[in-house]
């Protein structure tokens, strides 16, 4: 009982069935098998093939409809209420082309609004609906039925034989097309440092698969852009709904390949029997991947992932996501802010100063130095060149509004100079949507709030860069010189120091010989 309890819900959760639809016949008309009715199926994307195989067919003689048998090929029980397991079997064999002999018929959606429609003979057909290449959704089949009514009555696939004596018309199902729709999506941070281990997520919709997919196929690959991400190795986590310990998937429900360190891409493949018994439901694999030192500003990091699927159970189909993180650079010629921070002496000609080193900092006390794979712990951020501009890469941006901020402090100053102790804060946002970055700001301020800034829009002809204020100029005094030994300077500085210690000297004993009397 159980079992047939189970094959009822199945039948009724995958064989979906609608409104009635009556064709009259003419009075007097002789049943045949010419005869025909307009099924619609609705809920179909346009661009869909919706294709209907006849299971079970009206048998006739010379007087009408006798009674509905299985079609030739076809194995039914009871051809009046194919059971689940049969249907599900004959669409099997219908997608592995073992049922060619049956006849089908095309539907079209002559309005293209997804209702799918065809003149179909009485009998039961199974419907099957193949998505349109890319539309990402699994139709489950679908049994509809045109049937001989008497006297108005509904006589639905009753063995009940018809003749031209009786009252009788055609009634039909309206069917909606059940789907699953697969869906994949990608996401981390937009902007990250140089050398940072970025968090990835991916999530997929596993599609409900009908008992006609023995072995259906469902895995995701990552691949990453060459010289701008790496796998962090064991970092991939595999779970179902949301990305939580209790919600992990038993490592013996998929196979893992590509896990080693610094890998460029990784597969998840999971099992038939898993991807059956989880559909409709989402699963999600978590990573980290360490963001490498090639590319600044526009230029971003890049990695697509690909969903690989069962269409139909003799083929598969693929679907993709993608997720770009970008890092931002200061002082380089590729995003033309050269001058915006300038090295130079104090003076007529201010000379502009090679060697100054600069330290960047996360806090305005200057105390958290800023590390990335580029700019090391313990060493200058940036050592000003025979122009005097210093090049910071690989900083991390705010986005969606945010900004980051940065300090930077000169902390040696070039031989021979004084050094300068102002601290300027760095400003710097991004405007990303969908992945593409569409303009990016660097703001410079003194603490006499003094501002330079430089707006940078992303075009199809590179970047434009709409610069505002002159620039900041690092100025550093030259150290004086100290008079040579044995001139006359030095001289009179050793005289004048004698004289005064004599005359202390003096003062001295005075104030004492008195004190004595």
């Amino acid at each position: 009982m159980k079992i047939k309890k189970i094959m009822a819900m199945l039948l009724a959760a995958t064989m979906i069935m609608g409104s009635t639809i009556t064709t009259f016949a003419a009075q007097g008309e002789t049943p045949k098998d010419t005869d025909k009715a307009k099924v619609e199926v609705s809920n179909v994307d346009t661009g869909a093939t919706v294709t209907a195989y006849q299971i079970v067919d009206g048998e006739y003689n010379e007087n009408g409809f006798v009674k509905y048998v299985a079609a030739e090929g076809v194995t039914i029980a009871n051809p009046l209420k194919p059971t689940s397991g049969e249907v599900a079997e004959i669409a099997k064999k219908i997608n592995n082309n073992d049922l060619s002999s049956l006849k089908s018929f095309d539907m079209t959606d002559s309005d293209e609004n997804g209702t799918y429609e065809a003149e179909l003979h009485p009998g039961y057909w199974v419907v099957l609906v193949r998505g349109e290449n890319g539309s990402a959704k699994i139709y489950n089949p679908m049994l509809v039925s045109v049937w001989y009514s008497k006297s108005g009555s509904d006589n639905t696939m009753v063995s009940e034989s018809v003749s031209a004596g009786d009252d009788w018309s055609l009634g039909t199902d309206k069917a909606w097309a059940k789907s699953s729709e697969i869906t994949l999506t990608k996401t981390a941070k937009d902007s990250a440092d140089f050398g940072e281990d970025v968090e990835y997520t991916l999530k997929a919709k596993v599609p409900a698969y009908g008992p006609e997919y023995i072995a259906p196929t469902f895995s995701i690959k990552d691949e990453m852009g060459e010289g701008e991400l790496e796998l962090v190795k064991d970092s991939i986590q595999v779970y179902h709904t949301e990305a939580k310990e209790e919600n992990k998937v038993a490592d013996t429900n998929f196979t893992l390949t590509g896990n080693v360190d610094k890998s460029k891409t990784f597969t998840v493949e999971f099992n038939s029997n898993w991807i059956k018994a989880n559909g409709n439901k989402d699963v999600v694999i978590t990573y980290n991947a360490k963001v490498l030192e090639d590319n600044v500003n526009k230029d971003s990091h890049d990695n697509t992932a690909t969903l690989t699927y069962s269409n139909n159970p003799s083929t598969t189909d693929t679907k993709t996501a993608s997720q770009k993180v970008y890092s931002f650079d200061i002082g380089g010629e590729a995003t033309g802010t050269n001058g915006l921070i300038t090295k130079k002496g104090e003076g007529a000609d201010k000379n502009k100063l090679a060697g100054a080193e600069f330290t960047l900092y996360t806090d305005d006390q200057c105390k958290n130095q800023y590390v990335n794979a580029h700019h090391k712990a313990g060493k200058a951020t940036a050592i000003s060149n025979s122009e005097g501009n210093i090049y910071i890469t690989g900083l991390e941006a705010g986005t969606n509004g945010a900004v980051v901020s940065y300090y930077l402090k000169e902390t040696k100053a070039p031989e021979g100079y004084s050094l300068n102790d102002t601290v300027f804060k760095i400003d710097i946002s991004a405007n990303i949507e969908n992945e593409e970055l569409k303009s990016w700001n660097i703001t410079i301020s003194d603490q006499n709030e003094n501002t330079v800034e430089n707006n940078f829009k992303v075009t199809l002809d590179g970047v434009e860069n709409d610069h505002k204020g002159d620039g900041f100029e690092i100025l550093n005094t030259k150290l004086s010189s100290l008079p040579s030994t044995g001139g006359i300077g030095t001289t009179i500085f050793t005289i004048g120091g004698c004289a005064i210690m004599v005359a202390a000297a003096g003062l001295f004993f005075v104030s004492r010989r008195k004190a004595n009397k």
